[in-house]
């Protein structure tokens, strides 16, 4: 529910006072989808907006108990993430029982950076981080903001020309993979719904590496790890349950690998 309600700009969105959301809500809305056979399996998000809007804009709304009990989840955007990700976190411990989900996400949203670079991992790398950022504070899932574009980043009628994973050469009757779809690959594969998150700790508190770890449906442990820096990194994984077993794993620079092993 809104897109970007509080944004500015040329784009089309729904903007609404965040005291009149719950009304909307609770009078309108979640009446008409709970009535509604197509609209009572649907899941109804909140926000749909940046992470400066958190924790406030769940506890405003959310607090209506009327309005709450229509709502599943918190739908989050990532362009403004120089704001702590423990903001996730701390929206998690005042509302555990409604999940956390990123609905959208591209690069080349910037000004100065506009339109697709082909081949560049610097933007894989960043969808990679925030990935793991999200998973690792409580955000249930990740979305891409357009499966593919053209050539220029379009089309979009605000001119709004940016990238994704997949690039269409309409003349050529070709499209490209860009490291973005590969990097999706590590968490969409290997991380199938039904997984919980498990605790991963660094000995060395990490500075351009990162991972996260679940375990999946079918009792397997994933850990998948980015290496930021321009060196490579050599880790020694440990697993408790493994009564002490050590993996060793060299980590190219600037490179994401996941590591998967049974339970």
């Amino acid at each position: 529910m809104y897109f970007s309600p509080k944004a500015e700009g040329s784009f089309d969105k729904a903007q609404f006072l965040i005291s009149l959301s719950s009304d909307f809500i609770k009078n309108h809305l979640g009446p008409a989808l709970r009535r509604s056979e197509v609209g009572r399996n649907i899941s109804l998000m909140i926000m749909d907006d940046q992470r400066t809007q958190l924790p406030i804009w769940a506890d405003v709304v959310l607090k209506d108990k009327e309005a709450a009990q229509y709502i599943s989840g918190i739908a989050v955007h990532w362009y403004n993430d120089f704001v702590p990700v423990s903001q996730l976190s701390e929206t998690h411990s005042r509302h555990p029982n409604k999940f956390i989900f990123g609905t959208e996400a591209c690069t080349g949203f910037k000004p100065f950076e506009h339109s697709p670079l082909l081949g560049d991992w610097s933007r894989g790398e960043m969808y990679a981080h925030d990935i793991i950022q999200d998973l690792s504070h409580w955000v249930s899932g990740w979305t891409d903001w357009n499966l593919c574009l053209n050539l220029n980043g379009g089309p979009s009628f605000v001119k709004n020309y940016v990238d994704a994973p997949i690039i269409i050469n309409a003349t050529a009757d070709e499209f490209y993979k860009q490291p973005m779809f590969y990097v999706m690959g590590h968490f969409s594969k290997f991380i199938p719904p039904g997984s919980v998150r498990i605790e991963l700790h660094f000995y060395m508190k990490p500075v351009l590496y990162e991972g996260v770890a679940f375990v999946t449906p079918a009792h397997q442990q994933v850990l998948v790890l980015l290496n930021r820096g321009n060196k490579s990194v050599t880790f020694s994984v440990e697993d408790k349950a493994k009564n002490g077993l050590a993996l060793r794993i060299q980590l190219e620079s600037k490179s994401i690998a996941t590591v998967i092993w049974n339970k």
